[in-house]
């Protein structure tokens, strides 16, 4: 009884797949993800007329920022001199590839700043950057940097850095009044 209810499933299976439909069937497409950029922050053209720079929150009201690659079809390339100054919303920053230049006092106490992820994109980063930051505890600098400004983490909560390769100087008290324990310096 077992052999022949084996072989009629066999039998059945073999039939069902011979193609006696003539349904296509269609995969449906995954849903497409919806770009993360922050809708609102306010932009400036920059000096090349070829991009721009972020240089404010504008009617933003997200808490974590996406800056976008583009504005007006043009690259954003740098965030602005107090761009989020004083900002006590934003908790998490993500910059883009398209950014080399962020200003000095850019995220100048953003008190509820915990993330920030900067591309290896990124050579400069101005004096007092992150003075006041008193959540960000560790930040991962691009690979890419040449200094460290002057100030660049006073009274922030960073714990712990590692200074990349291509940082030639350390501005004077870059780290002053922060929570620093660790600093990694390369040969």
């Amino acid at each position: 009884l077992m052999s022949i209810l084996l072989a009629v499933l066999i039998l059945v299976s073999i039939f069902a797949s011979c193609g006696g439909n003539d349904e296509t069937t269609t995969t449906e497409a995954p849903p497409v993800e919806p770009d993360p950029s922050s809708e609102g922050l306010a932009f400036e053209m920059n000096s090349d007329g070829k991009s721009y720079a972020v240089v404010g929150i504008g009617e933003c009201k997200d808490t974590v920022i996406h800056i976008p690659d583009e504005y007006n079809d043009l690259p954003v390339t740098s965030i602005g001199v107090e761009a989020f100054r004083g900002n006590e919303q934003i908790t998490h920053i993500y910059i883009p590839n398209s950014v080399t230049y962020i200003d000095s006092h850019a995220f100048f106490s953003c008190s509820s700043l915990t993330t920030v992820v900067i591309p290896d994109t990124v050579t400069y980063i101005g004096e007092y950057a992150f003075v006041g930051c008193i959540r960000l505890t560790d930040i991962k600098l691009p690979a890419n940097l040449t200094s460290i400004s002057k100030k660049l983490f006073a009274s922030c909560g960073i714990e712990s850095i590692t200074i990349p390769d291509s940082v030639t100087s350390i501005g004077e008290t870059a780290f002053k009044e922060s929570k620093i324990k660790s600093v990694n310096i390369p040969n």
